[in-house]
């Protein structure tokens, strides 16, 4: 079973753990994302083909985000 989150604001998708680690990409806010582990304070994710780390304090698991999405989206569908 995949275990999904989502981004609160862009965040950098890094190589290691580290605030200073290579950034391999940006997340887009709102962005949903696959997370394989969780060590401490970082997730390790996948996103668009890559695999690194993100803060884990800058994400979501929350229904309500993707709800809130869907509900955002039928709004400007309307």
């Amino acid at each position: 079973m995949s275990v999904y989150q989502y981004t609160w604001t862009s965040l950098k998708l890094r190589a290691e753990k580290s605030m200073i680690a290579e950034v391999l990409t940006v997340i887009p806010s709102h962005t949903k994302f696959e997370v394989i582990d969780v060590d401490g304070l970082w997730l390790k994710v996948v996103y668009e083909g890559h695999i690194g780390f993100v803060i884990k304090q800058s994400v979501s698991v929350s229904e309500l985000v993707e709800k809130s999405l869907q509900l955002n989206f039928q709004k400007e569908v309307i």
